[in-house]
C-alpha cells in the first residue's frame, strides 16, 4: 500500500474502515494535456484542464468497477459529458428544446389519434349492439 513503511503487505492485510483520514491517489494527466497556468481566470481553459484530470482517472480507475473502456465509453468522452462548457450546454439547451417541442408535438398527436379510435371504437360497439 502506497505510503506504508511495511514491505509485502497486500490489500487483504489492510482494513480501511480504521483509517481517520482521506488517503490521496496521485494521477498524472497525459504529456499532451496542457498545464494550466495558475492565474488562469478563462472558464473553457479551466474546464479542459478539469477534463483532462477527470479523464486520466476516469481512465485509471474505472476498470476497477468494472467499466469497460473503449471509443464510446471512455475517460475523454465522459469528462465531455460531466463537465460541458458553455457553448456546449447552449447547444444542448438548444437541442433539449427541440426535442421537448417535438415531443409534445408527437404526444398531442398520439392522443388525437387514441380520441379518434377510442371514439370510432364506440360507435361500432353501439352499432354492434343495436342487431339485438
Amino acid at each position: 500500500m502506497y505510503g506504508n513503511a511495511k514491505k509485502n503487505i497486500s490489500e487483504g492485510d489492510v482494513d480501511i474502515s480504521k483509517w481517520k483520514r482521506a488517503h490521496l491517489l496521485p494521477i498524472v494527466t497525459p504529456q499532451e494535456a496542457p498545464e494550466l497556468h495558475t492565474l488562469e481566470q478563462d472558464k473553457d481553459e479551466v474546464i479542459q484542464a478539469v477534463r483532462n484530470g477527470y479523464a486520466a482517472a476516469f481512465d485509471m480507475l474505472a476498470p476497477i468497477v468494472g467499466v469497460t473502456l473503449d471509443s464510446k465509453m471512455n475517460g475523454k468522452r465522459m469528462a465531455e459529458l460531466m463537465f460541458p462548457t458553455q457553448r456546449e450546454m447552449l447547444e444542448n439547451k438548444v437541442e433539449s428544446i427541440i426535442y421537448k417541442k417535438r415531443r409534445k408535438h408527437a404526444q398531442r398527436n398520439q392522443d388525437e389519434h387514441r380520441k379518434r379510435y377510442r371514439g370510432s371504437q364506440a360507435s361500432v360497439r353501439w352499432k354492434s349492439m343495436a342487431h339485438f
